[in-house]
């Protein structure tokens, strides 16, 4: 089972940096704090 949020959740953890984790994952940084947020919910 494919899950984007971990994989933006990881990439975040790894990078240390929404903005870095943006730039690898190809989005913008709004992007990963929004799906973040989103997450955050489950």
């Amino acid at each position: 089972m494919y899950n984007k949020y971990l994989d933006i959740f990881i990439e975040v953890a790894d990078t240390g940096s929404f903005s870095k984790a943006a730039e690898k994952l190809y989005v913008s940084s709004t992007a990963i704090m929004k799906q973040m947020n989103l997450m955050e919910q489950f």
